[in-house]
């Protein structure tokens, strides 16, 4: 039976019925099926990543800190050789220690708060090291590893072996790549010479099947920060490379709205005006998503390069 389809409409909707109903076996084969380089939605993203998204809210969503702990523990319990409950059990224990961090700025954590907050890191990091033969089959473990190793301040070394180790055997998985440029951005203590230094190093691990898109991928991932208004003047984002690599994802992946939306954007930004014009032609009706582009960016875009419909 498949459980995966190309909108990730059957894993917002049936991945928290499987947790609820302690559908344990479901939920493992949900992840089975997801744990392919093949399974990927219309826009090319894993459908891996999608579920992993799902999994992280479920836990804060409902609360029932107590409740979710016995339900991963029977999981645990009813699938014993199942990569992904330990995983799920390391993503319990972030998401708990987040919660008692709170969203604040570090200024406003308790030293309390801190202490509790490490804790219950510390904990994810024993369940990952103890599963390590079992669960490393799934790139999510990477991703949760890396989750771990940023929050405990974990040398740049070591989060580098794991991102290296991870995509070494995962090349497919895009959101490894979005996890280490996330943590090495300037508001996390980076620079964007380490995001461009990762962006090129992804484009070298994945060109044979990806062509250029993970330059693009990466630095569209960096562009929703607060303080990113314009990619090519706040950041080290090449608009040749990036344009590149939207031309290879278009290739690939041809229905995407989503990828051309993004595309017509960064041109504007770019002000690559003959770019921006001929991909603007298709974004009519649906095809324009004003959440990819932010309040009223499209009709600056539209005004300031002269599209007219």
């Amino acid at each position: 039976k498949p459980y995966i389809d190309d909108t990730g409409a059957n894993v917002n909707a049936w991945a928290p019925s499987f947790l609820q109903t302690r559908s344990f076996t479901e939920l493992s084969e949900m992840h089975r099926q997801a744990n392919s380089g093949y399974c990927n939605g219309l826009d090319g993203r894993p459908q891996l990543g999608h579920l992993w998204g799902v999994l992280s809210d479920y836990f804060p969503n409902t609360k029932a800190w107590d409740k979710n702990l016995e339900l991963i523990s029977a999981y645990r319990k009813a699938v014993p050789n199942d990569p992904l409950a330990p995983i799920l059990e390391a993503i319990y224990w972030k998401t708990y220690a987040w919660d008692a961090r709170g969203g604040g700025y570090s200024s406003s954590v308790s030293g309390d708060g801190w202490k509790v907050f490490r804790e219950r890191f510390e904990k994810a990091k024993k369940i990952l090291d103890d599963s390590k033969s079992l669960a490393s089959s799934s790139p999510l473990w990477y991703a949760e590893m890396l989750n771990v190793q940023s929050a405990l301040d974990a040398p740049q070394r070591e989060r580098d072996a794991s991102l290296v180790e991870g995509i070494g055997k995962f090349p497919w998985f895009i959101p490894l790549y979005f996890k280490r440029a996330e943590y090495l951005a300037p508001w996390w203590g980076g620079d964007w010479d380490s995001i461009n230094n990762l962006a090129v190093w992804s484009v070298n691990q994945t060109k044979a099947t990806m062509g250029n898109t993970m330059y693009a991928r990466i630095y569209w991932s960096m562009s929703g920060a607060e303080s990113v208004k314009n990619l090519f003047t706040d950041t080290k984002a090449s608009w040749p490379m990036m344009k590149s690599g939207f031309e290879d994802m278009m290739r690939q992946f041809p229905e995407s709205t989503r990828n051309l939306n993004a595309y017509a954007r960064f041109a504007c930004d770019a002000g690559d005006k003959q770019t921006y014009l001929k991909l603007r032609k298709k974004l009519v009706g649906e095809a324009l998503d004003d959440s990819l582009w932010g309040t009223k960016h499209h009709e600056v875009c539209d005004a300031k390069l002269g599209y007219k419909i």
